[in-house]
């Protein structure tokens, strides 16, 4: 393990931070912003910070931005020769230099202000979502559908008619009840890409298993039907658009959109989320 160097040599390549919880990992990623943007290593529209989850985004935003402002007013004090004790180790190593080198950090933090709102901080969907938007053509996607956040009532809505069309005529009954088939329906869609378990079942459990396999395949037809699709999707989409053999543009134009990527929570655990960040970085 390498201990983490605020002040040392801006990460290149994929670098992985490890912290526990409550250790300065936000003021870590928001440092590390600061000082891409300040040596002018990136502009602030070819910036990304992505977490997951909308409260930790806008948390993430906040804390850039002040980290931004403090710093921006730290260089205007040092360039007078006014500069505060007690400065962090980033602190202390951007207000260090030549006149002109604080002159041009402090402009570009200026620059990177006034265009942060151009900067891809937000979570790992809204990501993907302008991700494909910036794809435009080169998107596998519809571009007439439209993003729905929750089909709860639509899942329900299949599973009722799927647990009616599979066992209501059935002369010995349901092998198991409505409310279980609708347990069933909500895990086989929770992650949809995760392989259902036992293959070789037998007797009830396979049929459990069969009506899971239904469930996910209706819910797909039905929301192609009806020009709709999830946050989920998007995810699935944008690992598509980058998977396919012809995706070397589509590579291409998000290095070009996202030149420094920072992901705060990582969820290296999820494949779909690392296949997109992998893919395209």
């Amino acid at each position: 393990m390498i201990a983490f160097d605020p002040a040392g040599p801006l990460p290149t390549g994929t670098v992985l931070l490890e912290a526990s919880a409550g250790t300065g990992k936000t003021h870590a990623i928001a440092a590390l912003a600061t000082r891409y943007l300040a040596e002018g290593k990136v502009e602030a529209d070819r910036l990304a910070v992505i977490s997951f989850s909308r409260i930790a985004s806008v948390e993430l935003r906040s804390r850039v931005r002040q980290r931004l402002l403090a710093t921006r007013d730290l260089l205007s004090a040092a360039g007078r020769g006014t500069l505060p004790s007690g400065l962090d180790e980033t602190d202390a190593l951007l207000v260090s230099g030549t006149g002109d080198e604080l002159l041009d950090r402090h402009a570009r933090l200026v620059k990177a202000l006034a265009a942060l709102d151009g900067a891809a901080i937000m979570t790992i969907h809204e990501f993907c979502q302008a991700m494909m938007a910036e794809l435009g053509v080169l998107a596998d996607a519809d571009p007439q559908a439209t993003l729905v956040e929750d089909v709860t009532i639509l899942l329900d809505q299949l599973t009722g008619d799927l647990y009616l069309r599979r066992y209501g005529s059935l002369p010995e009954g349901p092998p198991f009840d409505l409310a279980t088939a609708r347990v069933l329906a909500r895990e086989a869609v929770e992650l949809v890409e995760a392989r259902l378990v036992p293959a070789d079942a037998r007797g009830a459990a396979a049929e459990r298993l069969g009506f899971a396999h239904e469930v996910r395949r209706e819910l797909a037809a039905r929301k192609r039907r009806l020009g709709v699709y999830t946050f989920d999707d998007q995810l699935l989409r944008l690992r598509d658009s980058l998977g396919h053999a012809s995706s070397r543009a589509a590579v291409e134009r998000l290095r070009r959109r996202c030149q420094v990527v920072l992901v705060d929570e990582f969820q290296d655990t999820d494949p779909v989320q690392w296949s997109i960040l992998h893919q395209a970085f």
